[in-house]
């Protein structure tokens, strides 16, 4: 089974009645998503899916994951507040910049940040008067072809600590810290190449730190899923290793995986009306009602559907509608001629979208539907009944 969902015939085959600019989430697509991750991870014992908040956090997403039994990883108090608005159960959290405060407010509601340095190590240690378990986010030597080491980091991450230096093992021991969790998280884990690597850090982590009871392998698994099979080989090599760490600690241990661009990503989709079209350079110049650099700084957006009556086709130009020169969505698109009015949809609009929004010009981020069962709602903050999506469809 492909990870990528259909796109819905409702939105390719309808010029769909909603106001401009519009993201719409497919929770049709959301459910296949996960359901293709969780029969991956399936060859692993004791593996999890969470979500990765920073992702996309709108509220009726966030309740949609919560009642499919998911766990999440926050890196703010602000999204903590929404995932436990949410109704999420399994909650975990790091960041870099976690204050006193925040330290203390997370362990008062049950969560064990993974602390990201050693100097937010010793703050919460003093804060907190002792820390006797602790999770940890790491990082480890990897080598690294020139074209891996474009999207993935190693020693040289500015997040997380080296738990192989002697020097952090002797300050973990001179105040009595055990390692209960370590968290992974090193950028793009593109292949076998780099996450055999991976593994076999933890393998060795585990012997100098045995009292590690789970893992997060975190995320950066988008660009590992443009080749399913290898992913699907990446799943079988982390199995053997965790069945072989399980057997050297004697124990179970848990392992969890973080995606969030992935998970979403294809989820979601821009709808856009064309402001203004001309003809220039060799290219139909049309400028949308959205703005990528806006909305789309991590995303490449690629043109699903033009909602014009035009068959002829032209090489386009999509321009965002700021006056960044380079405010661009997408360059050289072969499409049938769009002309002013003509509305166009674009994806993938799912991650990294509403949640890293830029508002130059104070353009407002775009209103947020979801797509159900051919029906389309507005999402909103009202979930009492929202396993049922018992709100009125948009008219």
């Amino acid at each position: 089974m492909s990870i990528a969902p259909r796109i819905p015939s409702l939105l390719l085959n309808e010029d769909i009645n909603l106001p401009t600019p519009s993201i719409i989430y497919d929770v049709a697509a959301i459910k296949h998503v996960i359901q293709s991750l969780l029969n991956d991870i399936r060859v692993i014992p004791e593996a999890t899916l969470l979500y990765s908040v920073k992702a996309n956090r709108n509220p009726t997403i966030l309740r949609l994951l919560a009642d499919m039994g998911l766990g999440v990883d926050v890196a703010s108090i602000e999204e903590l507040q929404a995932v436990k608005k949410a109704g999420f159960e399994i909650i975990h959290a790091t960041s870099p910049s976690f204050s006193a405060d925040e330290i203390k407010m997370l362990r008062e509601a049950g969560i064990f940040p993974d602390f990201n340095s050693l100097s937010q190590l010793e703050l919460a240690r003093i804060e907190l008067g002792s820390l006797e378990e602790v999770g940890l986010r790491v990082k480890f030597p990897l080598l690294l072809s020139e074209e891996e080491g474009e999207t993935t980091f190693g020693e040289g991450s500015r997040f997380g600590i080296n738990l192989f230096e002697p020097s952090i093992k002797s300050y973990l021991i001179k105040h009595q810290i055990e390692v209960k969790q370590i968290h992974i998280h090193l950028g793009e884990m593109r292949n076998v190449h780099v996450m055999e690597q991976v593994m076999k850090s933890i393998a060795k982590l585990v012997k100098i730190y045995p009292s590690i009871e789970s893992i997060n392998l975190g995320g950066g698994l988008t660009y590992l899923y443009s080749d399913q099979d290898e992913a699907k080989n990446v799943w079988k090599m982390v199995a053997t290793y965790m069945e072989d760490i399980q057997y050297t600690l004697g124990r179970s241990i848990k392992l969890m995986v973080e995606p969030g661009m992935l998970l979403m990503a294809m989820c979601g989709y821009l709808l856009s009306s064309v402001r203004s079209s001309d003809w220039g350079n060799d290219s139909r110049n049309v400028t949308l009602d959205a703005s990528a650099w806006n909305l789309m700084y991590w995303s490449y957006p690629v043109l699903v559907k033009a909602y014009t009556q035009n068959v002829e086709e032209e090489i386009h130009t999509l321009y965002g509608n700021t006056c960044y020169e380079k405010d661009i969505f997408i360059q050289s698109s072969i499409n049938p001629r769009l002309e002013t009015g003509d509305r166009v949809l674009l994806a993938p609009a799912g991650a990294y979208v509403t949640s890293m929004a830029r508002n130059m010009h104070g353009f407002p981020v775009p209103m947020e539907f979801i797509l159900v069962d051919d029906e389309i709602y507005k999402t909103g903050d009202d979930y009492a009944n929202h396993s049922k999506i018992q709100t009125l469809p948009y008219q």
